[in-house]
């Protein structure tokens, strides 16, 4: 169904999206005079982290806004269904995944330039080893035994359970693929937290 192509490629978009967008955000907070600041500061690093992710996140959360908007319009009928419902969810813990991968990488970036390269390195690794752009089912059993450590092959394996649901309660491989979605997502928040917190004490 269309429906399913139009959340099939939800990864890649968002990854891209999330990458450039917090990118730009933390960008300014890494500036030498601020980063002094928000260093001397009483507040905690943890605190002042949270803080600026929870920004990040109303960033996300816009972002995941207009993707549903545009499915609402463009595949009304499948959005209103069962597997409208669950596909929704499965997008909105991927944006979770994509913001926390994005929170991850940009440690590393200084520039937009390295924003660009690191975006395109994650949404497209990211989206051929994960079955976005080149179907699961078409990879050998190496590749997809790789595939299984990057967040977007449960998003996939999640996309393509739900096809085949009937009722709520044939849900048990989409919760798990949703459960691995975050547990990516906290994987890659507290690799971050721990890549921010080496650079600061660097400084």
């Amino acid at each position: 169904p269309t429906g399913f192509y139009y959340f099939q490629y939800i990864p890649y978009v968002f990854l891209i999206l999330m990458i450039l967008g917090v990118g730009g955000c933390m960008n300014t907070f890494k500036e030498k005079d601020l980063a002094a600041r928000n260093k001397c500061s009483s507040m905690s690093f943890l605190s002042q982290n949270l803080q600026i992710f929870l920004g990040c996140a109303a960033y996300m959360l816009a972002v995941y806004g207009i993707f549903m908007g545009m499915a609402c319009l463009s595949v009304r009928d499948y959005m209103f269904s069962l597997q409208g419902a669950f596909n929704a969810a499965n997008a909105f813990l991927f944006g979770i995944c994509s913001l926390s991968v994005a929170w991850f990488t940009v440690q590393f970036a200084q520039n937009s330039q390295m924003l660009t390269v690191m975006s395109n390195v994650f949404g497209l690794g990211f989206s051929f080893l994960g079955g976005v752009f080149v179907s699961l089912d078409l990879m050998g059993e190496g590749a997809r035994k790789m595939a299984k450590f990057v967040p977007s092959y449960w998003y996939v394996a999640a996309n393509e359970e739900i096809q085949k649901l009937e009722t709520f309660a044939d849900g048990g491989k989409v919760f798990q693929s949703f459960g691995m979605v975050l547990v990516f997502s906290l994987a890659f928040f507290s690799a971050g937290l721990l890549v921010g917190r080496m650079k600061v004490k660097e400084r």
